[in-house]
C-alpha cells in the first residue's frame, strides 16, 4: 500500500483530524483484455478524535496505472477539500480541519496480501 496523508499535530488534543490525500493498495490493481489498468484509490477526511469532523473517506475504482509517476493533490481551503488526481478533480469534501498539520508519506507491506501472496499459499 502507498500512501500520503496530512494530520493534525495534536498540540490541543481534539486537533487530530486527517486529510487522506490518496491511499492505493497494490492488491487492488486490475487490467483489462485490451492492457487498461484501473486501481481502488482512496481519499477523503478522517475525523478520529475531533469533534468538528465527521468521517468522510471512499474508494473507487479509477482508470489508472499506478506503475507510473501521478500527481496526487488536495486544494485544503476552509470548510472543504478537494482532491485530484493529475491535476483531475475527484472528490470534494465539504469540511476541512482548520489546524496545523504535518504530511506524512508511507509504503506498507501487508505480507499475505495479493496475487503473489495467494499463488503461494497451497491452501487447506
Amino acid at each position: 500500500m502507498f500512501s500520503a496523508w496530512m494530520v493534525g499535530l495534536e498540540d490541543e488534543p481534539d486537533r487530530c483530524g486527517e486529510i487522506c490525500i490518496v491511499e492505493v493498495f497494490g492488491d487492488t490493481v486490475t487490467t483489462d483484455g485490451n492492457g487498461r489498468s484501473a486501481a481502488r484509490i482512496g481519499c477523503g477526511v478522517h475525523a478520529f478524535r475531533d469533534p468538528r469532523l465527521t468521517e468522510a473517506f471512499a474508494a473507487g475504482s479509477f482508470p489508472i496505472d499506478i506503475s507510473i509517476n501521478h500527481r496526487y493533490a488536495v486544494d485544503w481551503q476552509p470548510g472543504c477539500v478537494e482532491f485530484l488526481v493529475d491535476d483531475v478533480p475527484v472528490r470534494r469534501v465539504d469540511q476541512a480541519p482548520d489546524y496545523p498539520m504535518q504530511r506524512i508519506v508511507g509504503i506498507f507491506d501487508f505480507s499475505g496480501r495479493g496475487p503473489a501472496a495467494q499463488a503461494q499459499d497451497p491452501g487447506p
